[in-house]
């Protein structure tokens, strides 16, 4: 139980600790890419919430079909834009 505890309360501090970091890069990020601090804002906040979604969605599926299948097809289907990227 307090292994549970500590696993739920450390990956929270840490989660609030990336959201809140990111905030004092905003600026440097709006000037390398050259856009509004706004634009770099509304993207930090598409990707949490696509974090959230995908979290739910890829629960389902991992009750569905188990959680190393769910990992693996998770894996698999973030490699492609990450692949993409690197050609740029």
């Amino acid at each position: 139980m307090r292994l549970s505890l500590f696993s739920v309360l450390a990956t929270f501090l840490l989660s609030a600790y990336a959201m809140y970091s990111i905030t004092f890069v905003v600026e440097g990020i709006s000037k390398v890419f050259q856009v509004s601090i706004s634009t770099v804002v509304f993207a930090i906040t598409l990707s949490w919430i696509g974090g959230a979604i995908g979290g739910f969605i890829f629960g389902i599926i991992a009750d569905k079909v188990g959680r190393k299948k769910a990992l693996l097809l998770s894996i698999f289907l973030y490699s492609f834009p990450t692949i993409g990227v690197l050609y740029n």
